[in-house]
């Protein structure tokens, strides 16, 4: 898809050849990611929503009348995915709605596997060995609810999201369960509703998370370094701090594995950032930190 942001291809390409050259090389290899920043959009938030949403209709209706509109479909989508890059992303819970679902069903083709995710019994999920862990992470989420969730509304979504973690995992065979999915989950729980949750989810596991759900989490680091090389490029004289004190790069660990929804405490700051992860490469996250 060509609809993905300069710096975010251009994160592919250095990925791609991260282990091919040195050191040095690298610091300069991610030079010019740097130097795309988001741009305002000069509408209100209402106008913003507005053209998404029928952009939307656009899109859905060239994608049902078959792959001879799919190129206009696609461009459509690409827009979309700029659009996640904007102040303010796609503006409310409503219009995501939409917007996550058919992401997910664009980038990560995904669709096959709703037969396997609709199939686990109630005895499935209770026997399942993450079962306990998964539901002891769960009613320590109650401080991620937006203020205004009805004690009614919490308990009905707390209520959802232990069998919505389990469903994911045994649709996932090869996945563990780490602490800090269940923060992921629940931010998708809170868009979209069980349904569609589970779908959405089901695609972030397989196509975002999965050197975190299919390591033990001590290998984690590994892919943490990543990080350092950025912060040489951002700002030298913090990387040399943090290398010299020996600043061990765990200090970035929530970040990545939960997309900074266990770091932040305001709803739509959360939701923001998940707009512009799904549109992104998979490791767009490890550049946010540092913007």
């Amino acid at each position: 898809m060509e609809a993905i942001i300069f710096c975010i291809t251009k994160l592919i390409s250095a990925v791609h050849n991260y282990c091919k050259i040195s050191k040095a090389e690298k610091v300069r290899y991610y030079s010019e990611i740097f130097r795309a920043r988001p741009f305002n959009i000069h509408c209100s938030r209402q106008q913003r929503i507005s053209s998404l949403c029928e952009l939307m209709e656009e899109v859905e209706e060239e994608l049902l009348n078959g792959k001879q509109k799919a190129g206009n479909a696609d461009q459509k989508l690409g827009t979309i995915v700029e659009l996640a890059q904007r102040e303010g992303g796609f503006g409310s819970d409503q219009t995501r709605r939409k917007i996550w679902r058919l992401l997910s069903e664009q980038f990560a083709e995904t669709h096959m596997y709703e037969e396997v995710l609709s199939r686990p019994t109630f005895q499935d999920i209770i026997s399942h060995k993450e079962f306990d862990q998964v539901q002891a992470d769960v009613r320590r989420t109650l401080l991620r609810f937006p203020p205004n969730t009805t004690d009614s509304d919490r308990h009905e979504l707390l209520e959802a999201l232990t069998p919505l973690i389990i469903k994911v995992l045994i649709a996932y065979p090869e996945a563990r369960y780490y602490q800090g999915f269940h923060d992921i989950c629940l931010t998708v729980l809170l868009v979209l509703g069980p349904t569609d949750a589970l779908f959405v989810s089901y695609n972030l596991a397989k196509n975002f998370f999965s050197r975190f759900l299919e390591q033990p989490m001590e290998y984690a680091s590994e892919h943490l370094e990543r990080i350092y090389m950025i912060v040489a490029n951002e700002d030298w004289y913090l990387y040399d701090h943090l290398v010299s004190n020996e600043v061990p790069i765990i200090f970035a660990l929530s970040w990545i594995i939960t997309w900074f929804s266990h770091d932040l405490k305001h709803y739509e700051s959360i939701t923001r950032l998940f707009d512009f992860f799904m549109a992104s490469h998979k490791n767009g996250d490890y550049f946010t930190g540092f913007d």
